[in-house]
Formats: C-alpha cells, structure tokens, sequence
C-alpha cells in the first residue's frame, strides 16, 4: 500500500526566516531602524542663537585688577574663541560639529563660526610671544599645514651622488 503524500504549503515570496522578518516587521523605506539621537538643533536658526550666545558669553568675560590707587577694578577680558568651547556651549562634540558642516542646511552656520573662531587664533597668534599653541589649532581644526617651497632660479639642482667615495686616506 502507497503512502499518500502530505501537500506541503506552496511558498510565497514573503518567506519568513534568517534575515527575512515579517512584512509588518520590516523597516519603513527610508529608514534604516538604527536607534540614533535625534538631531539637536532643528534649523540653522535655532543653531546659530546657541552661537551666538557662545560669542557673547566670551566677550563679556571680566576680569578683576588692581587700580593705580590701590583698590579693585573689573576689567573686560574676553576669553578665546576655541572650537572645543564652541561645542561645549553647543551640547555637542567636534565630530558632530563636522557632521553637521556637511549638511547643506547647516554648512554656511558651521563655516562662519569656524572663521570667526580661526580669525580670534590668528590675531592672538600675532599679539603673543608664544604662538604654539595657536599654530596647533590652526592645524588641526582649520587645515592650515606647512609648506617648504624650493626655487631654483631657472637653474638646475645637482642630483644626490648615490654611492660611496674613496678617497686616498681609505684602505
């Protein structure tokens, strides 16, 4: 006597297995399902007030002397512009300034920040003795590098002699 044979469910295209979720499980298009912050500023606008408070509040730095005639005396003394004291205010880190610089949006807010913060460098830069600290920053957040420039006057430059000479006093 045959067995008869169990009529196996016809396949459809929505398979449910290894990395084939159910339909109403899958991601929306345009969304990828990773967690994610959400952005933290909306609009330019909304990015620009926190910076401007940033420039504000280091402009409006004071400082206490003491006066000719002995007593205390406040004194405006602004503190530096710095890319990190920026993203501090900001509630952000640099990297995330960066990215957000790469959107089209944000691009022109980031950028004239980061000018004004380079120009505050530079002029401090050029009123001090030591001007380590304020080339390291230039390098590192705003591309400045070094550059050897070779003129030869139209001349030709000997090449390197590769080898070794002897000379008489060599045995």
């Amino acid at each position: 006597m045959a067995k008869a044979k169990k009529e196996q469910p016809k396949k459809k295209n929505s398979e449910v297995g290894y990395k084939k979720p159910p339909k109403d499980k899958q991601f929306k298009p345009g969304n990828s399902g990773l967690p994610g912050r959400p952005p933290k500023f909306e609009s330019p606008e909304q990015m620009q007030e926190a910076i401007d408070k940033y420039f504000e509040k280091c402009d409006a730095r004071t400082r206490t002397v003491v006066a000719k005639d002995g007593g205390l005396m406040e004194v405006t003394h602004p503190e530096p512009y710095t890319i990190s004291g920026l993203c501090l205010t900001l509630g952000i880190d640099r990297l995330t300034l960066l990215n957000y610089s790469k959107e089209s949006r944000f691009f022109n807010t980031v950028k004239e920040a980061k000018i004004k913060v380079a120009n505050d460098v530079e002029r401090r830069m050029l009123e001090t003795q030591n001007q380590s600290g304020a080339i390291f920053s230039l390098k590192n957040n705003f591309g400045w590098k070094d550059n050897i420039d070779l003129t030869t006057n139209g001349k030709d430059l000997p090449s390197p002699i590769a080898g070794v000479i002897k000379t008489d006093n060599d045995n």
